[in-house]
């Protein structure tokens, strides 16, 4: 499948793209020292919603939140990404012949 306006990408390539964007954002600010949060947020967030099924977004959120001292949307974040890491863990120990 094909969006318009960006001529050869596929949507798997965008969110692939847009996920690894939010991670490199992320590494970028906590390598730095003081960092934007809100920016780092708001990409995370963006990656996290292009893919649920990826934890990785999940996590960077809740370490941002935790920083920021946002405990309760920091323990939404590390849920989400427990609950997404379970899923993948289901998934992987289910039987070939399940599937």
């Amino acid at each position: 499948m094909k969006i318009a306006g960006l001529v050869g990408i596929t949507d798997e390539e965008l969110i692939v793209r847009a996920m690894r964007d939010a991670q490199s954002l992320l590494a970028e600010h906590i390598e730095r020292g003081p960092y934007d949060a809100e920016q780092a947020i708001t990409e995370l967030r963006k990656a996290s919603e292009l893919d649920p099924a990826f934890a990785d977004p999940f996590y960077a959120l809740g370490r941002v939140y935790r920083r920021t001292g946002d405990q309760a949307r920091a323990e939404q974040a590390f849920s989400a990404f427990r609950a997404v890491k379970n899923a993948e863990r289901e998934h992987a120990t289910i039987s070939p012949a399940k599937r």
